[in-house]
């Protein structure tokens, strides 16, 4: 694999994560009524309790 594929390989993974995070953080705030700093502070917590990394 060239740099540039494994660039672009990192970067596709880097945007998917960055949506999932995204769409869990508006399930968050539609449920609990959660402003969008409030529902990343819950997923990172949530993240840091189960030791699971944010992506």
């Amino acid at each position: 694999m060239t740099r540039a594929e494994l660039q672009a390989t990192h970067l596709r993974k880097a945007i998917d994560g960055r949506d999932v995070i995204g769409r869990a953080k508006g399930i968050i705030m539609v449920r609990r009524g959660a402003s969008a700093d409030e529902a990343f502070d819950i997923l990172r917590r949530a993240s840091q309790d189960l030791n699971v990394k944010l992506a």
